[in-house]
């Protein structure tokens, strides 16, 4: 498979030098698990905070997030035949995930037999999923002394002047 470089930079005016520390650890910590949780694999994720820019560079990233099994339970077997025919319970679990009753299957439980269907959730295209990954980084800054610069909602220590991402 192959693989892709990201770097990630946030430019702003200069950020006080008692909280680089806190940045930078932050950073790497919320890039980690956002790209953990995303399912988005990589070789290696370096941090930089320097007092008017906050940078990650990510190598080895892997173009797609894994494919992800799942299983999902619909309606008991005694509510899911009637006369050996699907009934509305089993038709409606099936057009809810747009699957056919064939591709299900019967389970044995503890509390009887259920209808499952199971299935694997494909990966998305890294170029899909860092947008909403660095977004959600930036909201899970802990900031001392966050200020709102401009119209938005968004707050930060200092005005931010720039934001480059790319991937190779």
């Amino acid at each position: 498979m192959k693989t892709r470089q990201f770097v990630f930079e946030l430019g702003c005016e200069e950020l006080p030098t008692s909280a680089l520390p806190s940045l930078n650890q932050q950073f790497q910590e919320l890039f980690t698990t956002k790209l953990d949780d995303a399912r988005l694999r990589y070789e290696s994720l370096s941090v930089i905070a320097a007092p008017r820019r906050l940078g990650v560079s990510i190598e080895g990233l892997a173009e797609y997030s894994e494919d992800k099994p799942f299983e999902r339970r619909g309606p008991a077997a005694s509510a899911a035949f009637q006369e050996g025919e699907p009934s509305k319970a089993l038709l409606g679990f099936c057009r809810g995930l747009g699957i056919t009753p064939d591709e299900t299957e019967l389970v044995e439980t503890d509390k009887g037999q259920w209808v499952v269907y199971r299935g694997v959730e494909t990966g998305r295209p890294a170029r899909e999923i860092l947008p909403e990954v660095c977004s959600s980084v930036i909201g899970g800054l802990a900031l001392s002394k966050p200020m709102r610069w401009g119209n938005g909602r968004d707050e930060f220590p200092r005005p931010v002047h720039w934001i480059l991402a790319m991937i190779d």
